[in-house]
């Protein structure tokens, strides 16, 4: 009876629990009602949108709906009806709303998610939802209104699948200007606005219709309406829009000219002879009697007064075709009070490779003609602009086009006396919203350029202010939303999300039902439950909140270098021993001087069973101890709990069995069988660790760093070596599963030796023909020779950089000099070709000449950590030691948004240290985080980087013939956090003799040289460190090179 009451409640159970419908999730929604209202004015627009949708199916979802809304539309508000009333939405770190969104979910307690997930696309989920029910929402949003030729433009792409029930559309426009038209072909064609009190209002219902036409309007415009509000008191806040009747363009006086001709050394890309014949068509059309010429590079190199009445064309065609191109090129070595003509005429490509990247604005009209077919377009278009000139480009216009082009300037708004604005001129536009502050009687505006005032407008307030909309807040809102998604970084959208409560990418709204939850998830809670979160000691503060995120970033960056630091510790301890100390210790200078017991094993190493050293060697530097999956370091760096067996003690006896093998070879370690009844029964491995006795349970067996149930398959003649780890060691490495010892069998397999044993060295291959060439030319003619050379090699960068070395060497210092001013140029600005002169001139030792050109390339880009690490790394090798602190120190500091600053990050830590462990007693260490600073010296700490992209693998040769290639910590080596160049090394107790180093480099065009920079501290964070910096030129090689080598002779 008993078993079939049991079957009975079982089938019952069964049923019901497949009688409940599932949820679904991610389910689609019905529309069934929409509500719309728009309040608009001359400026903006405010969009109040109530969705109710129904959840048509017989179980409960969560609901799903997507939706797109038009650029410059923002999210500034969210609701969710609880019991019959709605409850605003809480604006959260997306993530944050998410993991809180999905968490109640799986609660089954109401919330809702309002998310952007791309560009101007939306997605909204709703739960629990439901069978046959409704759930509403509200979303507001913020805009300003666009303007086109015929006035302001008002466009809601809001598109739904379902047809509605009801959709209810109302709209007040407030201002003076014509009647508001419908937009044809949208969801409300048909209708029309009427007149109601200060503007105009639109309402329409409709039943049983889809939304699947944006719902649009225009606000018609006029020349020289204007709409003009200021907010009254000392705040002084204006918007003003502004609709000019002026022609875009109009004809410009050109009685006197100015021209600058750019003679850099990147004037090889040029059609010199078109620019030349465009100068003189230019002369003769405009009946040019006089003007002037300046030759500029990196400043004005000459100037030169022509007299047409008295000269000819063919003598300006003389003077540029004679004149030598070299050096950089700097634009704003151009001054602007110098120009005081009509018409300034500039040829040049536009790429700026010398001085601060700025743009000044000339008081005249700038027309900037050029022929190469590579140019800094944007840059030259940015001056232009400023005083309506244009960017003449001769290799798209024919002359007579090209000419005519400077016939004519640009209207543009160039001048507005207010005291700020929040837009930068000049606005190239005759239609203009401008916004900002401005305590004068009205305001006064210009346009035409620097030279010409060709319509002013003088302007006095006309619109109140609007009680249904703040104006000027949401103007200067959109406006510093739209700034922070073009330059900002990701921490400043999403503080400028939290504190204008407004979705963006890194911003989401949510709507929880219990005050518990907003506590528990540490969210911002509505108005309504202030107080009840109060009452159980949750205050939210925002001010607080956005403190914590703007710290967060800098916190983040000190965490996971300090980790990265305490890694390093923790191998340093390895290596050298138990008991030693890793951090720096409290007395300075004297105290780290000479450190002999770190300089060799400790005692507690050096006695751990001597029996088991291969060969009976007293050195341990051959014996590979290999723990964990794979990773293998010498004997010297494990600790007591580590035991080594290799393949000839194990088959001192012959077995069969790995187990019976180990019998009486590992003191601690007892060999079981599972029956002592079965003769050949399978037999088990019991271990005795340091902090335990007892006989605990089976050891853990990895092979080849797989962890496998047991060992018996393994034949011991495969078996290369093996280690023996005890409880401690094996769960440090293991977890749990360590928890009884372990086996770690490393199989026999090829050693790793130099496959190539130098075959291919760099140093062995040929050089390039011209520098056959030059090496065999007499000092006395090495100039002549260079310039016949260069003939033949005039574009090829790797050529300058190449001579600029030889003729250093060579004594030709200033020669050296120019020839890598004419290569950064032919670069065109390139930051790489810059960097490979800095390169060059440290390897010269001219250091203070490569800090001043690093700070120069920093200047223009001042977050890149590569440059920020060489600029350091410079001070280092000047003897600046406090400068080259504060600038890792500020650098280490500095937000990791890009993949690869981490690792440049992980070169400047170990340089730090390696700069603080021995200048310590000359620097002050106020400045820099003390968990950057960790004491683990090694005889050499080598690392590789470079300018390019040019190589992917690195590795080592050791005296004794060993390739180090491993991507872990091991004595021999450590290889790490490679990028397109930038990896590193550390060998603990070096082997005297060379250490040779090998790089795969793969051979490409680059459009600067590319260079390979090995770093070696020998004597690392001991007294006696010492710096040895290789440069490794690696232009058009592709395959596996011995690139450099490296004497070590002990300490």
């Amino acid at each position: 009876m008993r078993k079939i009451l049991l079957t009975i409640l079982t089938i019952s159970i069964l049923y019901t629990s497949n009688a409940q419908p599932a949820r679904g999730l991610d389910q689609h929604m019905v529309l069934q009602r929409c509500n719309i209202t728009i309040d608009a004015n001359a400026f903006v627009a405010k969009t109040f949108i109530e969705l109710e949708f129904y959840n048509p199916q017989d179980r409960e979802i969560e609901g799903l709906e997507y939706f797109k809304l038009s650029e410059g539309q923002v999210i500034t508000g969210f609701q969710l009806e609880l019991n019959g009333k709605f409850r605003d939405g809480s604006i959260e770190e997306r993530w944050k709303a998410n993991n809180a969104y999905n968490t109640i979910v799986g609660k089954r307690v109401d919330p809702a998610l309002l998310q952007t997930f791309g560009g101007n696309s939306y997605k909204l989920n709703i739960y629990p939802f439901a069978p046959k029910s409704t759930r509403k929402v509200t979303i507001s949003l913020s805009e300003i209104l666009k303007n086109d030729e015929q006035g302001l433009l008002y466009d809601l792409p809001l598109v739904f699948s379902d047809t509605l029930k009801a959709i209810n559309v109302r709209i007040n426009v407030k201002g003076k200007f014509p009647l508001p038209v419908v937009i044809p072909g949208g969801f409300l064609s048909g209708t029309q606005f009427l007149s109601a009190g200060e503007g105009y209002t639109l309402s329409s219902a409709f039943e049983n219709r889809m939304l699947k036409w944006p719902i649009s309007f225009r606000i018609p415009q006029k020349g020289n309406d204007y709409h003009y509000q200021q907010s009254p008191g000392s705040d002084g806040r204006f918007a003003l829009r502004l609709y000019s009747d002026l022609t875009e363009e109009y004809l410009v006086a050109q009685d006197s000219l100015s021209v600058y001709w750019d003679i850099s050394a990147s004037a090889i890309y040029r059609n010199l002879s078109k620019e030349i014949s465009f100068l003189e068509n230019y002369i003769v059309s405009k009946k040019i009697s006089r003007f002037t010429l300046y030759l500029f590079n990196n400043r004005i190199q000459a100037i030169q007064n022509f007299d047409m009445s008295q000269q000819k064309l063919t003598e300006i065609r003389a003077y540029l075709s004679t004149i030598k191109y070299h050096g950089r090129s700097n634009i704003n070595c151009i001054d602007p009070p110098l120009l005081k003509t009509d018409m300034a005429l500039i040829f040049s490509d536009g790429f700026q490779t010398s001085g601060i990247r700025e743009t000044k604005y000339p008081a005249c009209q700038v027309n900037f003609v050029v022929s190469a077919s590579v140019n800094n377009w944007s840059l030259l278009g940015e001056m232009a602009d400023w005083n309506g000139g244009q960017v003449i480009n001769l290799n798209n216009l024919s002359a007579n086009n090209a000419l005519a082009k400077t016939f004519k300037a640009k209207n543009m708004l160039f001048y507005i006396n207010a005291d700020s604005l929040n837009e930068t001129l000049p606005i190239k536009s005759t239609r203009v919203l401008v916004a900002g502050k401005n305590n004068n009687n009205g305001l006064i505006l210009k346009w035409g350029n620097n030279l010409t005032t060709n319509k002013l407008y003088q302007l006095q307030p006309n619109v109140s202010e609007d009680s249904t909309i703040n104006t000027i807040a949401i103007i200067k809102m959109i406006m510093e939303y739209q700034q922070v998604r073009k330059y900002g970084q990701w921490e400043d959208i999403l503080l400028f999300g939290l504190e204008n409560k407004i979705v963006t990418e890194r911003t989401a709204y949510i709507v929880l039902e219990r005050v518990e939850d907003y506590i528990n998830f540490k969210i911002a809670p509505p108005k309504e439950l202030e107080e009840q979160c109060a009452q159980m000691n949750y205050v939210y503060t925002s001010v607080q909140r956005r403190q914590q995120l703007k710290a967060y970033s800098q916190q983040q960056e000190s965490a996971s270098l300090a980790a990265n630091v305490h890694t390093k510790s923790v191998w340093w301890q390895q290596t050298v021993g138990a008991g030693k100390q890793a951090t720096i210790p409290a007395s300075p200078q004297p105290a780290l001087a000479g450190r002999p017991s770190t300089d060799k094993p400790s005692s507690a190493l050096a006695t751990t069973q001597p029996s088991l050293i291969a060969h009976g060697e007293n050195s341990m530097a051959e014996v590979v101890v290999t723990s964990a999956f794979g990773i293998s370091r010498t004997a010297r760096s494990t600790s007591s709990n580590v035991q080594f067996v290799n393949s000839d003690q194990l088959g001192v006896v012959r077995e069969t069995n790995i187990n019976n093998a180990l019998a009486g070879k590992v003191a601690g370690l007892q060999v079981r069988s599972q029956s002592v009844g079965l003769l050949g029964a399978a037999t088990t491995i019991r271990l005795r660790g340091e902090n335990s006795l007892s006989s605990g349970g089976n050891a853990l067996y990895v092979v080849n760093g797989t962890i496998v149930a047991e060992a018996g398959d393994v034949n011991p003649d495969d078996i290369d070596h093996l280690n023996v780890l005890q409880a401690p060691a094996a769960t440090a490495l293991f977890g749990p599963d360590g928890r009884n010892g372990a086996i770690v069998i490393t199989l026999k397999k090829a050693r790793q030796y130099y496959y190539r044993n130098g075959e291919r060295k760099l140093a062995n291959l040929p050089d390039v023909d011209y520098l056959q060439e030059i090496r065999k030319t007499p000092r006395a003619a090495l100039p002549a020779v260079y310039e016949i050379l260069k003939k033949e090699y005039l574009v090829d960068p790797a050529f300058y950089f190449d001579m600029a070395d030889y003729f250093y060497k060579q004594n030709f210092k200033q020669h050296a000099f120019a020839m890598l001013e004419d290569g950064i140029d032919i670069c065109n600005g390139r930051e790489s070709a810059s960097v490979a002169a800095a390169y060059l001139l440290e390897s010269w030792g001219e250091y203070s000449r490569a800090i001043e050109l690093y700070r120069e390339i920093l200047r223009n880009n001042q977050q890149d950590l590569t440059l920020i690490r060489d600029l350091a790394l410079a001070y280092f090798q000047n003897n600046q030691f406090q400068l080259a602190l504060n600038t890792y120190s500020n650098g280490l500091l500095l937000s990791s948004t890009d993949s690869k600053n981490p690792k440049i990050k992980n070169l400047m830590l170990n340089e730090l240290n390696a700069l603080v462990n021995v200048h310590r007693n000359e620097l002050n260490l106020d400045s820099v985080d003390k968990d950057f600073i960790r004491y683990f010296p090694a005889d050499l700490y080598i690392s590789l980087s470079g300018n390019l992209d040019g190589f992917t693998d690195f590795n080592i040769k050791t005296p004794d013939h060993y390739l180090i290639s491993s991507p872990y910590w091991t004595t021999h080596s450590s290889k790490i956090n490679f990028y397109s160049g930038s990896t590193e090394y550390f060998i603990y107790q070096g082997i005297k003799g060379k250490y040779k180093i090998s790089a795969y480099i793969y051979g490409r065009y680059q459009p600067a040289p590319a260079y390979l920079r090995m770093v070696a501290f020998k004597n690392y964070q001991r007294q006696g460190q010492s710096i040895q910096i290789d440069l490794i030129q690696i232009d058009n090689q592709n395959d596996e090179l011995e690139i450099a080598e490296l004497n070590w002779q002990g300490k």
